[in-house]
């Protein structure tokens, strides 16, 4: 069987970008080189905030240059990791809101990457980028990578499932099933069980099967409200470096398809994470 391949992955980068760009630089270029895809840098500028009329001409400039200098510096780190993975890749610096940017370039990509953002986050609020992976991925249309903070390079070899058969989870491991099938051990997690007719995932686990990706299933007993902090523990205790789920959210995401999941992660976030709308 033909194994599922991204061809196009993008990766958002921002004023804001701290310390740790450089190691999720690496993890997106090792990521494009191990599914042999083209790695798209997608820089914006934020405009200043219009809090007031009138913006003095000295802070305007000063805008200006801690852009310039955050510019030239992202686009420093993602030429050296491109060219350490010896991969191909695309480069834009655009004017606007990171929403902005993500949009109009991150539709025509396979996946999204993101560096998580903890709720309250207030660099990330001044620089437009504390709400986007909510905004994004209920708009964008595609699926988002969120990176915690030094993610380790390489693709996932452990990756965890958060099933419950629903649309949105159903989407998620479709997303991904470029990752699952280069991966050492899935495990799919079903959690609160109680109602559905049969085995919960045993039908996941036989559809995986017929993808070539072996799967363990695992059901845990537990409230809906409690699966965030299930989903982590089980993350941890299968030393997973990858976690899949899927989100919805009406006009909001912190509400995911497993009961308030992903506000639980995106707070606690240990891995990545790999989630679908």
């Amino acid at each position: 069987m033909a194994t599922a391949a991204y061809r196009d992955i993008a990766i958002h980068l921002g004023v804001d970008a701290g310390s740790e760009l450089p190691a999720q630089l690496g993890y997106a270029a090792a990521l494009a080189a191990g599914c042999e895809a083209h790695l798209c840098g997608l820089f914006n500028r934020p405009c200043l905030p219009m809090i007031r009329h009138y913006i003095p001409p000295e802070v305007i400039e000063r805008h200006k240059a801690e852009c310039e200098r955050a510019a030239v510096k992202a686009r420093q780190l993602f030429d050296a990791a491109a060219q350490a993975e010896g991969i191909a890749t695309e480069w834009y610096d655009m004017p606007g809101s990171a929403l902005e940017t993500v949009l109009v370039q991150a539709r025509a990509s396979d996946l999204l990457l993101l560096s998580g953002v903890v709720p309250g986050d207030k660099t990330a609020r001044d620089y437009d980028r504390e709400t986007l992976a909510d905004e994004v991925v209920l708009a964008l249309g595609r699926p988002i990578l969120l990176l915690p903070g030094a993610p380790k390079p390489g693709l996932p070899k452990t990756i965890l499932i958060g099933w419950n058969g629903s649309r949105e989870a159903a989407r998620a491991v479709h997303d991904a099933m470029p990752l699952l099938q280069r991966a050492t051990q899935v495990t799919i997690l079903c959690v609160d069980p109680e109602g559905q007719r049969g085995l919960p995932g045993a039908e996941l686990a036989r559809h995986l099967s017929r993808q070539d990706v072996a799967a363990e299933l695992l059901v845990h007993a537990g409230r809906d409200r409690d699966a965030g902090s299930i989903l982590l523990q089980t993350a941890q205790d299968r030393k997973a470096d990858l976690l899949v789920m899927g989100a919805y959210g009406h006009g909001r995401i912190r509400e995911t398809v497993l009961g308030g999941a992903t506000a639980y992660m995106l707070g606690k976030m240990e891995l990545p994470v790999l989630f679908s709308h």
